[in-house]
């Protein structure tokens, strides 16, 4: 499956959604040059906050890219277990923060 992501960014490119298949090559099927393969990773960039590199020389289906805009993208969520939760204890204070004169 192609992520909607990717599906926005090459119809913004002008593609129909048709053409845009799991098994459509980047370059041979699609014929994209450096630019606009740049111009796919700045989009998803863009759309995601991932950086996903398509600049190699190696020619990639639909669904290969994303897959690697999966992986990207589970790697730069924030996992769960990271984040250790704090209380702070109330107190009079911090209760009522504005101070009497």
């Amino acid at each position: 499956m192609i992520d909607p992501a990717l599906k926005d960014v090459l119809t913004d490119l002008g593609f129909e959604e048709d053409e845009l298949t799991d098994t459509a090559s980047i370059r041979q099927d699609l014929q994209l040059d450096s630019t606009e393969t740049v111009d796919i990773s700045l989009g998803l960039k863009r759309r995601l906050g991932v950086n996903i590199k398509l600049e190699s020389r190696q020619d990639m289906t639909l669904a290969e890219v994303s897959e690697k805009i999966a992986q990207a993208v589970a790697q730069s969520s924030p996992d769960q277990n990271d984040y250790v939760e704090t209380k702070t204890p109330v107190t009079s204070q911090t209760a009522n923060p504005v101070q009497q004169k």
